[in-house]
C-alpha cells in the first residue's frame, strides 16, 4: 500500500487540475455586421491573447458568412450563422447576425408554382386586382408602385416589384439585392443576381413598365439569359393591370 498511495494521490492531483483549466474566450460572442463587412475573431485565455490560427474555424451557414483558418469572418448576405473555433476538446463560438442596410420593402412570395389562392394566403399587402393571368398587390410604401405575380397554367411563374420611377432609387435597390443575393453581372443595362438555387432577381428599367425588380424562376436552366428576362417582361406587359 505504501507504493500505491503516492500514485493514487498523483492521479487525484491531475484530475483536480483538469477541472480548473481556465476556459478560452472569444472576443465577440454576439456580433452584428453588414453583408460587406469583416471581423477578425480573437481568442484569449486568462486575458492572454492566443493564436486564433491554432483553432479550427467553421461557419454553420456559409451562405450568410464564411470564416477562414485565421478566424477572419466575411459577411455575405442577411441571416444568422454560428461561428465555432475548436482546439482539441476546447471550443469557442459566436453568433453573427448580418443585418440589412436597406429595407426597401417586403419581398414577394418567392415560391414558384404556387396557385393564386396560396399566394394570397401568404401575402400581407392589399390585393388590387386579380385575373387568370396574375395578381396585383398595392405597394406598401411610396417607393413601391405594385407587387405583381404572373401565372402560367394556374401556377406562379414570375414575380415583380414595380418601383417608383426615380433613378435615384437604383443604388438602394441594387444594395437591397446585393445583401440578399449574389451579384452575377450586368447585360444591356439589366443587373442579375442569384440565390444559388432557383431564384434570379434582376433590376431593369423598361420603357413601358418603368423601374422594376423582376424575380425569375431558374428551375429549367442553370443560368438565366437576357432572352429569359425579355420573355418575362413581355408576359408582364400582357396583364390587364
Amino acid at each position: 500500500m505504501k507504493k500505491i498511495l503516492p500514485a493514487m494521490a498523483f492521479g487525484l492531483i491531475i484530475w483536480a487540475c483538469g477541472d480548473n483549466v481556465t476556459p478560452y474566450e472569444i472576443n465577440k460572442p454576439e456580433l452584428q455586421l453588414y453583408y460587406n463587412q469583416t471581423h477578425q475573431f480573437e481568442v484569449s485565455q486568462a486575458n492572454v491573447r492566443q493564436n486564433a490560427a491554432n483553432f479550427s474555424w467553421n461557419s454553420s451557414n456559409p451562405a450568410v458568412g464564411t470564416v477562414d483558418a485565421s478566424g477572419l469572418f466575411k459577411g455575405k448576405k442577411i441571416g444568422i450563422t454560428t461561428i465555432t473555433g475548436s482546439s482539441g476538446k476546447s471550443k469557442v463560438s459566436a453568433e453573427v447576425t448580418i443585418k440589412p442596410y436597406i429595407t426597401l420593402c417586403k419581398e414577394p412570395v418567392l415560391e414558384f408554382g404556387l396557385t393564386s389562392t396560396a399566394i394570397k394566403s401568404k401575402e400581407t399587402r392589399t390585393l388590387v386586382e386579380e385575373d387568370g393571368d396574375g395578381l396585383h398587390f398595392k405597394g406598401e410604401n411610396a417607393n413601391i408602385r405594385a407587387i405583381i405575380y404572373t401565372m402560367k397554367n394556374g401556377k406562379m411563374d414570375n414575380a415583380a416589384i414595380l418601383l417608383k420611377n426615380d433613378n435615384t432609387l437604383i443604388p438602394n435597390a441594387t444594395t437591397f439585392l446585393k445583401e440578399r443575393y449574389t451579384f452575377v453581372g450586368t447585360a444591356e443595362s439589366v443587373s442579375y443576381f442569384s440565390n444559388g438555387k432557383n431564384i434570379t432577381p434582376t433590376i431593369g428599367n423598361d420603357k413601358t413598365l418603368g423601374l422594376l425588380i423582376l424575380y425569375l424562376n431558374v428551375t429549367k436552366s442553370a443560368r438565366v439569359s437576357l432572352s429569359d428576362y425579355n420573355d418575362a417582361i413581355k408576359e408582364l406587359k400582357k396583364r390587364s393591370f
